[in-house]
């Protein structure tokens, strides 16, 4: 079983959670940028939730599906149809053979997730199908997804009652976004180990300023367009680990937010790191405004098992609702 690539998006590649435990050795976890989105997708579908899928910038890429197939999108919303219907975000979708993935306009967020029941192989390397483009190893061949591309899926059957040759039909669940109590527009975010060293002017810039995510930031990280940072740093600074999320001062006083292809160490002052339960949410702010709130540890594990919470109750739910169908 396959899907075909009919037209490439600017930027289609397999993901999942990514590879952890390899940075010692220089190479970063990758994986979704919206993790959580990938999370929720796979949930959806009755998959386990590290489950491969693809993931897409806009425009995105159309697609064939060659044989019938439950899947579903979400993340971003790029104004999917399928078959020439518009296509809910979120909702499990069963679509018969050669029906047709499209999306079409720019709604909000900066990626958006394909998931199928069942998963994506892809090609497995140091543990994860991610793809990693600068060595070119895993998700499809180790790049990006081109035209004419034939995707394979996992088979999973289908309950008997399921109609073969209808063209598609919306799975009557859906998964809600998890909220928190920060506006829209607002980044939790931690100290960073040289938060002191910013002066008092720049510690007031980064709290109550607008900064905006400029449109040439990527997987590697977000660069924000605002007002510069002074910082007060005499010695110069040993290279030292960073993670997703990590904000960076870039000589100038520009920021950076590193992403999931981020390197794995770096020399840039580190003034603050992302929640981890808003990764996802900055993540999907490409081209949009943000602001930064700085938080307590015990705010962001509360955010976090929260966000779990959520997960664990989308799981139970769907997994009634598979039961369910294979029930009648």
């Amino acid at each position: 079983m396959s899907l075909r690539i009919i037209k490439a998006g600017v930027h289609d590649s397999i993901q999942d959670q990514g590879r952890s435990g390899y940075q010692h050795l220089g190479v970063s976890q990758g994986g979704a940028m919206d993790d959580f989105a990938l999370k929720s997708l796979n949930l959806l579908l009755g998959n386990p939730r590290h489950k491969a899928v693809i993931e897409m910038g806009f425009p995105a890429a159309s697609v064939v599906f060659e044989q019938q197939v439950v899947f579903a999108v979400g993340g971003a919303d790029f104004s999917a149809t399928i078959n020439g219907q518009p296509l809910p975000v979120m909702h499990p979708v069963l679509a018969g053979e050669k029906s047709s993935l499209q999306f079409h306009d720019y709604k909000n967020g900066g990626w958006a997730y394909l998931a199928i029941r069942g998963g994506l192989p892809g090609n497995l390397w140091l543990n994860s199908c991610s793809t990693n483009t600068r060595v070119e190893r895993g998700g499809w061949q180790g790049r990006l997804l081109r035209k004419n591309d034939y995707i394979p899926y996992a088979s999973k059957e289908l309950p008997d009652n399921f109609p073969g040759r209808k063209e598609h039909i919306i799975l009557p669940w859906y998964s809600t976004s998890w909220k928190d109590q920060s506006a829209d527009d607002e980044i939790y975010v931690l100290p960073g180990r040289e938060w002191e060293k910013i002066s008092d002017s720049g510690k007031k810039y980064f709290s109550e300023k607008t900064f905006w995510v400029n449109p040439s930031s990527d997987r590697m990280g977000y660069i924000l367009d605002g007002p510069p940072v002074e910082i007060e740093l005499q010695e110069e600074l040993l290279s030292a680990p960073v993670q997703f999320g990590t904000i960076q001062l870039l000589p100038g006083g520009k920021i950076i937010v590193l992403m999931a292809d981020r390197q794995s160490i770096g020399g840039y002052p580190r003034i603050g790191h992302v929640i981890s339960a808003h990764l996802p949410k900055i993540a999907q702010s490409k081209n949009k405004s943000i602001r930064f709130t700085l938080v307590t540890m015990e705010t962001a594990e509360q955010l976090l098992l929260s966000q779990e919470s959520h997960l664990l109750q989308l799981k139970n739910a769907c997994i009634f609702k598979w039961e369910n169908i294979f029930k009648k």
